[in-house]
């Protein structure tokens, strides 16, 4: 029984930090819907991207750019995505939160993964409060991905990396054949060098 109750307080210890930071991003994410928002592309500008894939587990970059006329360390990114598309992470927040300067690009990535084939359209929207003013801004992007859950149409330099992992994989499998003959003969040498 005391096992028990150590266990539960354990717990419990480990699940509040949790839970105040979820309600604290809820509280935030309430209060800047509360204020008056304004769509300025000349203070807040946020245009979507995708960098590599990667051949071997399928995972792939979004690039989120905000270009901002404002100073802001009040900017909450949200990361919209689809079904059929995850965070590579499972652990990974849906909401980003960068600071942004006058005159500057801020750069803000997920790592992500297709779960299943078909097209997807993924939103980010930047939110960035100063005087209590939300500037909004939000891009989307149109990906397509095949039953290997690869983006279409394939980059260059994805059919080169795709190649080269394949390349390796040959080479690794080679290099196991090749290892497990030489044993299998250096064995065979040695067996019958104890028979005789």
């Amino acid at each position: 029984m005391k096992g028990l109750v150590i266990i539960l307080m354990l717990l419990s210890l480990f699940s509040l930090p949790t839970l105040a930071f979820a309600q604290d991003e809820e509280t935030t994410l309430d209060q800047m819907q509360d204020l008056e928002q304004v769509d300025d592309s000349e203070n807040l500008d946020v245009v979507l991207s995708y960098a590599s894939q990667s051949p071997s587990s399928k995972e792939f970059y979004l690039i989120a750019e905000i270009n901002s006329g404002i100073d802001s360390d009040r900017v909450v990114v949200e990361w919209k995505l689809p079904s059929g598309i995850k965070f590579a992470d499972s652990t990974e927040s849906r909401y980003s939160r960068p600071t942004v300067s006058a005159g500057q690009t801020t750069t803000v990535q997920k790592r992500l993964v297709a779960t299943y084939a078909g097209t997807r359209e993924i939103e980010v929207v930047a939110t960035a409060v100063k005087a209590d003013v939300n500037y909004v801004s939000s891009d989307k992007i149109e990906l397509q991905f095949n039953d290997s859950k690869e983006i279409i149409p394939q980059s260059e330099e994805y059919k080169n990396a795709k190649l080269m992992h394949q390349i390796v994989l040959v080479l690794l499998y080679l290099g196991l054949g090749a290892l497990v003959l030489t044993g299998g003969y250096l064995g065979y040498r040695w067996i019958k060098s104890i028979r005789s």
